[in-house]
């Protein structure tokens, strides 16, 4: 990645920088932790963070990760801080 790369980011490392339970959890995690200063830029779409909330808020006994909505907002909102949206 390059200064002025921009990052998809889907749902799958949004799923795993949630879950602790993911093989990619740290690796996923790390990526919110990319300074600034690197000129790379975090991206995600509407449609990505629609997706999180259905898995994140789906039960754990069909394949989601049974997070209450408010949790699940909760950390859409900080996967936000680090984001731009794009439309």
């Amino acid at each position: 990645m390059t200064r002025g790369s921009l990052l998809l980011l889907d749902t799958n490392v949004l799923l795993a920088a949630t879950d602790v339970s993911r093989d990619s959890h740290a690796l996923c995690t790390e990526l919110f932790q990319l300074p600034v200063g690197t000129g790379v830029h975090l991206v995600t779409i509407g449609q990505i963070l629609r997706e999180y909330l259905v898995v994140a808020t789906r039960p754990v006994e069909v394949n989601g990760l049974g997070l209450d909505t408010t949790d699940a907002v909760r950390n859409i909102r900080a996967f936000r801080t680090r984001t731009h949206l794009l439309p």
